[in-house]
């Protein structure tokens, strides 16, 4: 059991976060945990901490549940009101209700933890800088700055208010909290892509996957560390979308990889994945793929029969937008048997 004994302490109630968050499977023992503290203490900033954590689970069933206790501990809170709020949000698009709430009661406020409930009504609404004010109030509070989950919505709202150096600073926060959090990690990365330090990003991404075991998770972050090398890099961005493939074949993937080589004209590595991996209904299918096969029976097999059969294939079946590509290969295709031919 996760929580053996009972939770009292601010020590085990971020322990409890910190547990739920690195081994997510604990959503159960979490809530009835944290359930538990607040009970105990009748504390308000647990309580709204609490709702934030229900709410980012679409928890609805629970926090109606916990009404009784809301409406107890916050009597003079807006928790309650923001919360019902964020429920006519999520499952009626009742935006009347929220947008009410929003204007009138934007700066009256009670306790600090009022402050992040609000910010998670107005990023529901879109309204990212002014959920970003009031959560930067919230961490004001010496309480909040072990708020894992808050921490998280701020390096998300720092993202999607363009602010990746305050991302980056929160990111670090939380990884100090939290090591090796795979969240944690992504929003670092995130930061750094942002900031244009993608070789740093490269270098954090590269951490992360030697603390990875899921092989479609893995695939992803290999694919994710292809698209931020350069094409200077040509061998190892091919490398890592071949380790992604490797873990989770996937058409797209392979895809860019045959485009990589064609552009790179590594003709011999590109022939040899064809002949190894390129089905014939992909080729049929594909059009892409089909006028990629052309070119090399005209590049590296020297074979333009064959060529020219590809690409009038491609011609009768291929939308429109295909067709100013191959009509220049066929010309070009035609012209060259009919040379050779007068030639012999």
């Amino acid at each position: 059991q996760p929580f053996a004994c009972p939770l009292s302490t601010k020590r085990d109630w971020n322990e409890a976060l910190k547990l739920y968050w690195n081994q997510e499977k604990h959503f159960g023992e979490t809530t009835r945990s944290l359930k538990e503290v607040i009970e105990k203490s009748k504390d308000i900033t647990r309580l709204g901490q609490y709702c934030a954590f229900l709410y980012e689970h679409k928890q609805w069933m629970e926090i109606y549940q916990t009404y009784p206790m809301i409406k107890e501990i916050a009597k003079e809170s807006l928790i309650p009101v923001i919360f019902d709020s964020l429920y006519q949000l999520d499952t009626r698009n009742d935006n009347s209700k929220a947008s009410q709430l929003v204007f009138k009661l934007a700066d009256k406020k009670t306790y600090p933890i009022e402050d992040r409930c609000f910010s998670i009504l107005l990023d529901k609404m879109g309204l990212h800088k002014k959920a970003l004010e009031h959560l930067n109030r919230y961490f004001e509070s010496k309480e909040s700055r072990r708020d894992v989950l808050a921490l998280n919505d701020k390096i998300k709202l720092e993202l999607a208010c363009y602010k990746p150096d305050e991302a980056l600073s929160s990111s670090n926060l939380l990884l100090a909290l939290i090591p090796y959090n795979t969240k944690a990690c992504m929003s670092k990365i995130d930061a750094l892509v942002n900031l244009n330090k993608k070789s740093q990003a490269i270098i954090e991404l590269t951490k992360l996957m030697g603390e990875i075991t899921d092989p479609t998770y893995k695939a992803k972050l290999y694919k994710q560390r292809a698209d931020l090398r350069t094409s200077k890099e040509l061998n190892e961005k091919v490398g890592d979308l071949e380790m992604s493939c490797k873990l989770c074949p996937q058409l797209e993937t392979r895809k860019e990889i045959l485009k990589l080589l064609y552009r790179g004209q590594q003709f011999g590595t590109l022939n040899e994945m064809f002949n190894k991996t390129v089905t014939k209904k992909e080729i049929d299918e594909d059009f892409d793929i089909a006028i990629m096969r052309g070119d090399l029976y005209r590049a590296f097999d020297n074979d333009f029969e064959k060529a020219l059969e590809v690409y009038k294939k491609v011609k009768m079946a291929a939308p429109d937008s295909f067709k100013a590509r191959v009509d220049a290969r066929i010309e070009i295709t035609e012209e060259k048997l009919k040379r050779d031919e007068q030639k012999n």
